[in-house]
């Protein structure tokens, strides 16, 4: 691209944009993560009466020209202000840092359980409470997924229960620029990501079009089991495979998967074996092309052993500057960028951590349905409603667990043990594989409200107590 036709500028509807002048632009887009955009001002001592702070939040986009023509917008929120503060330059400096309005899913740290609802609609919930509108937001989706009996959210920002929920599902997200603003999209299929055209590979040496392709290849598993066990069916085998073609001659299994079914597991395994491939071929590359974008899919042409290459960007670095206020001289932008080939459904990788409960943690035995206030609800599997002490929902939204077992010192076919919980104690649980979604009880223990039947007035009693008033007591003398 001819720099001295090239040019980028502000717009908002929040703030008065004409005193900023733009000299750099820095930024990043992958597929999988929030975009990042970092943008250069000046603004004359003469119009100088900007509060840095009063831009925290607000809406602004970022236009680049090519001979007064539009070429793409970046649509986003004011997410931090570095103010230079010189003082006495004839102009201010202020760095902005524009991120896309779900960027408020990286300010919220908490816990929150979802119960009998699907991934997709977790995360549609979560985008509607950091204020993104429906026309904001496009599910670009091709498989139909199961209802998930329990979701915790544990000690983790919104934005990262979001991404390893999508993560482990292989769901894809990434940002559309549209004229009036931001679209978030997800899918989970090849046709979800949307064609850009042609773009001509140009080695000649004058950067321009794409001018370097660079590809990465990197032995991968050959075999993807994915595996796991339910409680309800425990004589049906929850096992998937699937092969990876061109890969080496290892294979990965994963166990505690949360596949409820053999037909489950199959569909992880794939997205598994998927995965994998996303990281076999890479091409590294560069071009002149502000239109390109993660998520955004190409034909290349004019490459000598590429004749009929497709390719999906997974990543874009973007990098611009122009002439400070009041100077002439060429502007400039290049972009570095991340393709895979387009032949099968990229899969995000599985990189946001996953919480974990190692410990133990505290919750309450809830009537559940059909129980009293004297008399918990046990259902034909002898399991308890329980309310998780750490749900921040408030006391009159808490959401009580699903259906949870109890362990026992005696179990068996027609037989075991089972001292029956009331509504009000206080019961410990351990977490299946430390996952917060699997909790199971491991006892009870006393409190003030709820205390133990042996204290320091009866020590030397072994004593059994029912809530009749029924007794065993053995006292050692």
């Amino acid at each position: 691209m001819f720099a001295e036709r090239f040019r980028f500028h502000l717009e908002s509807d929040d703030f008065v944009v004409e005193p900023f002048h733009l000299v750099a632009l820095e930024g990043r887009e992958a597929i999988g993560e929030l975009f990042s955009f970092t943008v250069e001002c000046q603004v004359a001592r003469s119009d100088d009466d900007v509060e840095a702070s009063a831009l925290l939040g607000t809406k602004v986009c970022v236009v680049t020209t090519f001979e007064g023509l539009e070429i793409r917008r970046f649509h986003g929120i004011v997410a931090s202000v570095h103010d230079k503060l010189e003082p006495t330059a004839d102009y201010r400096s202020y760095r902005l840092r524009i991120a896309p309005q779900a960027h408020h899913l990286c300010l919220v740290h908490t816990q929150d359980i979802y119960q009998d609802t699907t991934v997709p609609d977790i995360v549609l919930a979560k985008l509607r409470l950091c204020g993104l509108a429906p026309s904001a937001t496009e599910m670009r989706l091709g498989h139909k997924y199961a209802q998930r009996e329990f979701v915790v959210q544990y000690r983790e920002t919104d934005a990262a229960f979001v991404s390893r929920l999508c993560e482990h599902l292989g769901i894809s997200f990434f940002f559309e620029h549209e004229a009036k603003g931001e679209k978030i999209v997800f899918t989970d299929h090849a046709d979800g990501f949307r064609s850009l055209g042609e773009a001509r590979f140009n080695p000649a040496g004058d950067f321009r079009d794409v001018y370097l392709l660079e590809l990465d290849a990197q032995l991968v598993p050959s075999t993807c089991i994915v595996y796991d066990y339910n409680y309800r069916m425990p004589l049906v085998p929850i096992i998937g495979s699937a092969e990876l073609p061109g890969g080496g001659r290892g294979g990965m299994a994963e166990y505690g998967c949360h596949a409820k079914t053999p037909e489950e597991s199959e569909h992880l395994a794939l997205v598994r074996s998927e995965e994998q491939q996303s990281k076999q071929q890479v091409y590294l590359g560069a071009s002149d092309k502000p239109s390109f974008y993660a998520g955004g899919a190409l034909d290349l042409t004019n490459h000598a052993r590429m004749p009929e290459a497709q390719l999906l960007l997974t990543e874009v670095k973007h990098q611009a500057t122009q002439p400070p206020a009041g100077r002439s001289g060429d502007a400039s932008y290049r972009n570095t960028f991340r393709a895979v080939p387009r032949g099968f459904c990229y899969r995000p990788a599985r990189v946001t951590p996953r919480p974990r409960i190692d410990g133990l943690s505290t919750g309450i035995v809830e009537p559940g349905p059909g129980g009293s206030a004297d008399l918990a609800h046990i259902d034909t599997e002898g399991r308890y409603t329980i309310r998780f002490l750490f749900d921040t929902a408030p006391s009159e939204r808490q959401k009580a667990s699903r259906p949870v077992r109890m362990a026992q010192p005696h179990a068996g076919a027609g037989y075991g043990m089972h001292f029956p919980l009331k509504p009000g104690i206080e019961v410990v649980m351990a977490f299946i594989d430390g996952d917060p979604d699997r909790p199971i009880i491991v006892g009870s223990v006393p409190n003030p409200l709820t205390p133990s039947p042996v204290v320091s007035k009866n020590l030397n009693e072994n004593a059994i107590r029912t809530a009749s008033g029924a007794r065993i007591r053995i006292i050692d003398r």
